[in-house]
């Protein structure tokens, strides 16, 4: 037999389509998703801090620095604003990411996580911070969001019980060899440590990167 018995043809089919932006962990309307984080401060090649911006439909990072502050508003497109009073104000941005890795529970693979959203980050903030849960890597947290564009609200359920990652986990993510600090050369962090992964240049984001960086889903 050609197919398994339980394939799904829809499922597939999606799988396919979606393809592009699986390896980078996000959400649709109305979907959840169990992970494990699996990022440590202390290793960059699982967890970083920065900036990015666009222009040009590319896309730019830099480390969370002054100067990679300055660098990325430099950079950054200019755009229209509404302030408070409904006065309409230009400026550039430079929007401020943690992106590290994950295991995707509920899909059993690694996984890269974006995290844009002010609000997302300080939820993880609290968790770990709260002496109840602390550590992010000791537990599965269920991510659920719903709506879309501007009105799009994200929630986070850590899932007890609290204990490390076990060692297929570990060696799933090992075996990925993904490196989360490339993406400030311009290059990309699923299989980054792989002994025949492309080189990258020092100056962020060579043209033979941005395609394959663009599809990162980021959100506002």
């Amino acid at each position: 037999m050609l197919l398994p018995e339980n394939y799904n043809a829809s499922e597939f089919e999606k799988e396919t389509n979606e393809g592009g932006a699986s390896q980078f962990f996000s959400l649709k309307d109305g979907q959840a998703r169990t992970i494990r984080i699996m990022g440590d401060q202390d290793k960059p090649e699982t967890f970083v801090m920065g900036y990015s911006a666009w222009r040009d439909g590319t896309k730019e990072c830099r480390p969370n620095t002054d100067r990679g502050y300055s660098e990325m508003v430099e950079y950054a497109e200019i755009k229209t604003f509404t302030d408070r009073n409904g006065r309409e104000i230009e400026r550039k941005e430079a929007k401020k990411f943690w992106l590290f890795q994950i295991y995707n529970v509920t899909e059993s693979r690694p996984q890269v996580w974006e995290v844009t959203r002010k609000d997302i980050r300080r939820m993880l903030e609290e968790y770990e911070r709260n002496p109840k849960w602390g550590d992010l890597t000791q537990y599965d947290i269920t991510v659920t969001r719903k709506g879309k564009d501007m009105d799009t609200i994200y929630s986070l359920m850590p899932e007890p019980p609290k204990e490390p990652p076990s060692d297929e986990v570990i060696k799933a993510m090992n075996d990925a060899k993904i490196d989360c600090s490339v993406v400030f050369k311009g290059g990309y962090p699923m299989g980054a440590l792989t002994e025949d992964a492309p080189d990258v240049n020092d100056e962020p984001n060579d043209q033979s990167n941005i395609d394959r960086l663009k599809s990162i889903v980021t959100e506002e």
